[in-house]
């Protein structure tokens, strides 16, 4: 009996986080207490086929302070699904590796079907080190034949977000590392975020580092930013742009450079007629001259 006893007690504990409490509907999401419940989403969303976590809900139960390696999320198995931390903070400890360069809590795309990647009231804490790094998202994308939006909401970073020794060009952001879009259908929308943490990068912003297509809007950025190459406080850097709207944003962080900085901003890194900026303030004592 003794014996029976020990073997059940061992088999509850193997399988005490096989399954979250819940069923991932949106009257029953998937309740998430712990960093392993954190690292069992990674993993199903590396092991299952593309879109696995599309429509599904997960919430956010209680603070994470155990420190969280594992992104959600990676290059061709990316979370796709809706995550509420209900205003809880997770605690970061995230490094580029060999194999994955893209380091930060998620690795998002937009849903094959006309839905909503949702990622919402989270607070991240910590750090981050990679060559594409963001403390809530290291990278966002679209590609063609996705139909749906990303949406980032109400979240803050005050993880400090660094690029990865040896990364060469590195591109970092307070709350999206490297946001790529396939078409403007795709907008990926920021609102309502804040950075509180310092950046640190070859291409740096204090909610994002670099963009093709965005809306960032009511976000403020706190932190410190320096960029060796661009540096701006609410985006380091947009390129071959489809759209970028920044609105209603704050910095009143310091944007530092370096000798090799070619641009930098207190609102946008490489402001250009392709970028519209729209009611956005700085603080000119921490930030003295926005680019013309």
């Amino acid at each position: 009996m003794k014996k029976l006893t020990l073997i059940f007690v061992i088999a509850f504990s193997i399988t005490a986080h096989a399954q979250w409490q819940g069923s991932g509907t949106k009257l029953d999401p998937y309740l998430i207490y712990t960093c392993a419940d954190l690292e069992l989403l990674a993993e199903n969303v590396k092991t299952n086929p593309v879109g696995w976590s599309v429509n599904k809900y997960f919430i956010l139960m209680n603070d994470i302070t155990d420190s969280v390696r594992t992104m959600i999320g990676e290059p061709n198995r990316e979370f796709s699904g809706k995550f509420d931390g209900q205003n809880f903070t997770i605690t970061l400890a995230i490094e580029n590796n060999a194999y994955v360069t893209t380091m930060g809590l998620f690795f998002l795309r937009s849903p094959l079907t006309q839905d909503t990647a949702v990622i919402k009231n989270i607070t991240v804490d910590g750090w981050v080190k990679g060559q594409y790094a963001g403390g809530i998202a290291g990278t966002t994308y679209t590609v063609p034949t996705d139909l749906g939006t990303i949406l980032i909401s109400n979240c803050i970073n005050a993880a400090k977000i660094s690029s990865w020794t040896g990364a060469g060009s590195s591109v970092v952001g307070g709350i999206i590392g490297y946001q790529f879009t396939a078409t403007v259908i795709n907008t990926t929308l920021v609102e309502n975020c804040i950075n509180i943490g310092d950046i640190f990068g070859m291409h740096s912003g204090g909610i994002v580092g670099v963009s093709n297509c965005i809306i960032i809007t009511n976000c403020i950025n706190y932190g410190y930013v320096t960029g060796t190459t661009y540096a701006g406080g609410i985006l380091g850097y947009g390129y071959s742009l489809l759209m970028a709207i920044i609105q209603n944003c704050v910095n009143i962080g310091i944007v530092d450079t370096t000798p090799s900085t070619l641009r930098s901003g207190c609102i946008v890194g490489n402001k250009n007629n392709e970028i519209s900026v729209q009611n956005c303030w700085w603080d000119k004592q921490m930030c003295p001259a926005e680019d013309d």
